[in-house]
């Protein structure tokens, strides 16, 4: 970058600024990417981190365009949330859910109501639904929504080499209340959790029956990231043709795979992008899912597939806010917000997003350290 260029981000001048909030990198990671591509007309800068980090830095940024979820917890110190911080910074919010299109089918209207109980949304705020019933159930709260598909599952070209498989068997796993290492104690009195042991416990008899009958065959598990990866280990410890990992990337374990066994798992959806040949373990049929299972993910009710990408690009190019701001300012509040965060590290909140499968991973050509980085956008398109 020339001299001249560092110098304009001393300036006070208009800039666009977008936040990607990163739950869980193998998730969201590769779609916010592609999101970031915008075409604008102004520069812009692209920052990606936890969403702990993006929310602080929230406090102090004016004008911020918000794209993914994450803003309705509230914070201890100020007792506000993220959407009300942006709002009142005019700031954009760009709701994007990560699990809101598939729910047990005998209950999925009963779910999405008590997710969006727990939301607040204002007219000015742009949301996008998985599908067409989605759309109209917010439709019934009074919120618009755009029906276009969830990003994350736009189809992928298979690798060429995809015979040439690593592993006989992927299982992704979801026993969290069994395998996790949080202490549960408090809701065993809840008739519902209770519930759950037993449909966790069922989950994980059926992965150990798979295990016991391929024998000869090479299997990868791979963890939920609410699961203790160790104590997974254990388990399998036996056998030595089991490998419990969840370092590669979700799509890297997916190709590798002759064969994906799941229970109702929106992973499943990924690897139906890539042609993967699919198994659902679990007999409860989940909305999404089930249509996957019939093979009418394209005609789903539940999810636009695949997602209108331009579309989605369009509404966010539209209605994105563009402020003046000094950008080494931003960029300052970015860093101090990061070394505040690795202040919390011994907190046990946040220990799916630190280990080593889920620390941030820094791409190419973008700036910073793990958990937060971010990319710079100027008018000529380069990236520094």
């Amino acid at each position: 970058m020339s001299l001249r260029k560092i110098f304009k981000f001393f300036l006070l001048r208009r800039f666009y600024i977008f936040f990607y909030p990163i739950e869980i990198v193998n998730r969201e990671l590769f779609y916010k990417k592609k999101l970031s591509n915008i075409d604008l007309n102004e520069d812009s800068i692209h920052f990606f981190g936890h969403p702990w980090i993006l929310s602080l830095m929230s406090r102090f940024v004016r004008n911020v365009n918000w794209i993914g979820q994450n803003i309705f917890e509230t914070n201890r110190l100020d007792k506000k949330s993220t959407a009300e911080i942006i709002r009142k910074n005019q700031g954009m919010i760009f709701f994007i859910d990560e699990e809101g299109g598939v729910y047990p089918k005998d209950k999925a209207s009963q779910y999405f109501n008590q997710r969006l109980s727990m939301q607040k949304f204002y007219d000015q705020d742009i949301v996008f639904a998985w599908g067409h019933i989605q759309k109209e159930l917010y439709k019934e709260h009074g919120i618009k929504a755009f029906n276009y598909g969830h990003p994350r599952f736009e189809p992928l070209i298979p690798e060429i080499n995809s015979k040439n498989h690593e592993n006989d068997i992927l299982i992704i796993s979801s026993c969290s209340i069994l395998t996790s290492s949080k202490n549960y104690s408090k809701e065993l009195g809840n008739e519902r959790f209770l519930s759950e042991i037993e449909n966790h416990a069922e989950k994980f008899t059926k992965i150990l029956n798979l295990v016991k009958k391929n024998h000869s065959k090479k299997i990868k598990i791979r963890p939920h990231p609410s699961e203790d990866i160790y104590l997974l280990r254990k388990f399998f410890r036996h056998f030595e043709n089991v490998f419990v990992s969840n370092e590669e990337s979700v799509l890297n374990d997916i190709r590798n795979s002759a064969k994906v066994f799941h229970f109702n798992c929106t992973t499943s959806i990924d690897a139906s992008t890539i042609g993967s040949k699919l198994v659902n373990l679990s007999e409860k049929k989940y909305t999404i899912i089930e249509d996957l299972d019939k093979g009418e993910l394209h005609n789903s009710k539940w999810i636009t597939y695949p997602p209108k990408m331009e579309a989605i690009l369009d509404v966010i190019k539209k209605n994105s806010k563009i402020g003046y701001h000094v950008p080494i300012y931003t960029i300052c509040m970015g860093f101090i917000s990061y070394f505040l965060f690795s202040l919390q590290l011994l907190r046990p909140i946040y220990r799916y997003s630190l280990k080593k499968s889920g620390k941030f991973k820094i791409s190419k050509g973008n700036l910073g350290f793990a958990m937060f980085n971010f990319s710079l956008v100027l008018k000529n398109k380069s990236k520094s």
